[in-house]
């Protein structure tokens, strides 16, 4: 029985975009590009497996690099600058509830705007109680 490369080709082409919905990067997909490439190419004409290997590598290549020049916005991905503020004072004054039992040797838990964070206290501090968050360092409120 004959093995039809083409076949063999499209195949993989198909499986390598499909699988770019598993693996995140979005790189994969080119490969997948190439191989269908690669599988046309072999329809118009038959090419050795040493140049099939080349119009595969070649044309994933062209897909990829032409992508990243032509659409740059979609491959630096997203950032969020300036949003996370540097200022340790930003929250003082403001209520939080604890979660975790603070006491001065051993830091916490406490809600604060429905996250839970970190936080530590000259005091002992119990689960449900409000306290008012006096400065963040790094991530840890230190609360009172």
């Amino acid at each position: 029985m004959q093995i039809n490369l083409q076949i063999i080709w499209l195949i993989a082409g198909f499986a390598m975009m499909l699988a770019e919905f598993m693996i995140p990067g979005f790189v994969i997909f080119f490969f997948g590009v190439g191989a269908l490439c690669t599988a046309g190419a072999l329809w118009i004409s038959p090419i050795a497996p040493a140049g099939q290997f080349i119009v595969f590598l070649a044309s994933s290549l062209v897909f990829f690099f032409g992508a990243r020049r032509f659409f740059p916005e979609i491959f630096k991905g997203k950032t969020k600058t300036g949003n996370i503020s540097l200022d340790e004072e930003e929250f003082s004054g403001e209520l939080a509830t604890v979660t975790e039992e603070i006491t001065p040797d051993k830091p916490g838990k406490i809600n604060f705007h429905g996250t839970i964070w970190s936080a530590q206290s000259d005091r002992v501090c119990c689960v449900g109680e409000l306290v008012t968050i006096i400065r963040r360092v790094n991530l840890t409120y230190h609360v009172k």
